[in-house]
């Protein structure tokens, strides 16, 4: 792959500090990660907005918001709304287990739609006690998205985009080169089989 000047000074400017000062410094490789997906979002699987987790990374046996199915408010431009089967490339911040018990919170969300457009949204919870360090987190039954600009998201998420953008690609190679070695071996077991029928003639 032949990687654009402009592309080039992006990495460098990024990867030379080890710190960045800036997290904007890192918008142009979002945005080149995203421009390597835009022409094949038709022929991958998504994840469903509903699939998001709502209890935390540490947190086993996961529920979901298909699972809190929360009324979506949405604030779209480029289509007329969003449901909990929206499909997109999702991630979020979620403060759970840093927040105090007995106090409230809120879940950030992003994501790139299949459509090719970023979304923000925010579900906010209470950290409810239950006994003494044992809690449950009530999540409100209302979910606010809207459309933003990828500039909007980065102070927020960049390291989760970042990463997320970049998981999901391995995983589509992953699964693409299972698809090639599976039809691979049907390939030579149909050329095998023909090879014998043109011996037997």
């Amino acid at each position: 792959m032949n990687f654009s000047e402009e592309y080039k000074r992006a990495v460098a400017k990024a990867f030379h500090l080890k710190q960045p000062e800036n997290r904007m410094d890192f918008k142009p490789l979002i945005e080149a990660r995203i421009e390597m997906l835009k022409p094949h979002l038709n022929d991958f699987t998504f994840e469903k907005l509903g699939d998001i987790g709502l209890d935390g990374e540490l947190w086993p046996n996961q529920r979901t918001l298909h699972e809190l199915r929360p009324v979506v408010y949405a604030t779209m431009s480029s289509i007329a709304t969003v449901n909990l089967n929206f499909q997109g490339i999702y991630g979020c911040e979620n403060p759970i287990i840093n927040t105090s018990i007995g106090l409230n919170g809120k879940m950030k969300i992003w994501g790139f739609s299949r459509s090719g457009f970023w979304l923000y949204g925010e579900i906010h919870f209470y950290k409810k006690p239950i006994e003494p360090c044992l809690w449950k987190a009530e999540y409100e039954n209302e979910l606010f998205i809207r459309e933003v600009e990828l500039s909007e998201l980065i102070p927020i998420f960049v390291n989760n985009i970042w990463s997320t953008l970049g998981n999901f690609i391995k995983e589509i190679h992953k699964k693409q080169a299972e698809k090639f070695r599976i039809t691979s071996e049907m390939s030579e077991v149909i050329e095998f089989e023909e090879r014998l029928l043109q011996m037997t003639r």
